[in-house]
């Protein structure tokens, strides 16, 4: 059984699934632990550089990487990055998105439900849907329906968002 790679005899390969800067930016991490033109770095760079360096094990790269989101995340962006947490494990980009979340809740409730619903479900919107839409809305008041009967499994009879833990409803 022959185990050599066969990369092993050529002088080169091809690297296909990442453009040719987003492959510089990771072997200038490999060299010197840094990428000097960060603040160059778009939101869709940036999602690249964390899936190649979670790709080819970097977690030093990946560490960079989700501190660095940290600091462009936006309403624009939020979705995309808590997408890429969960694809990527990126439990301390999760943490800076959960964080940017509950401190732009209000305004990011309508573009949550509209990025995230596909990929969160009827639980995940029941869930959306227990949080206030906007500040006004008080604690134990109701909100409109997030599902009707024919939608699925999950029928939510007087979605009431309740103060106390143990509340009957």
């Amino acid at each position: 059984c022959n185990s050599v790679m066969k990369e092993s005899g050529e002088s080169s390969f091809n690297i296909t699934d990442y453009s040719y800067d987003i492959f510089s930016k990771m072997i200038e991490f490999i060299y010197t632990n840094t990428i000097k033109e960060m603040n160059d770095v778009t939101s869709d760079d940036l999602m690249n550089l964390l899936e190649i360096s979670n790709e080819y094990l970097l977690s030093d790269m990946k560490k960079f990487c989700e501190n660095s989101a940290k600091l462009i995340l936006n309403n624009d962006n939020i979705c995309a990055f808590l997408l890429h947490c969960e694809k990527h494990n990126a439990e301390n980009l999760l943490r800076n998105c959960q964080s940017y979340i509950s401190k732009n809740l209000t305004e990011l409730q309508d573009v949550i439900r509209r990025e995230l619903e596909p990929s969160i479900g009827p639980i995940g919107l029941l869930l959306l849907d227990t949080l206030p839409s906007n500040s006004s809305q008080q604690c134990g008041q109701k909100r409109p329906r997030a599902f009707s009967p024919s939608s699925g499994p999950a029928t939510v009879v007087n979605n009431v968002v309740n103060s106390e833990p143990n509340a009957a409803m």
